[in-house]
């Protein structure tokens, strides 16, 4: 998932929340108690408050795969390589 699949997410919920660039991604804190960072790799991990929100994005969220990413250098050989198998 991405920040801007969130930001969607929760704008169809009509929960306000704000948002904060955290290290490797962004951070949702919701006026709900709900504390939600998405990750560059596409990982999201819910805290907070324990809410239906919660359990709907989880249901949303699980079974996806980490977003695959390229590097944008190349290593020593001069080869570009994906981060996942």
């Amino acid at each position: 998932m991405k920040p801007e699949e969130l930001k969607d997410f929760l704008s169809r919920r009509n929960t306000p929340c704000v948002e904060k660039a955290v290290q490797h991604g962004v951070q949702f804190r919701c006026e709900t108690g709900e504390v939600i960072t998405v990750y560059k790799t596409g990982k999201v991990v819910i805290g907070g408050t324990r809410t239906p929100l919660c359990e709907d994005l989880e249901k949303l969220t699980a079974g996806a795969r980490p977003i695959d990413r390229v590097e944008t250098t190349p290593n020593a050989g001069g080869d570009f390589y994906s981060l996942r198998p």
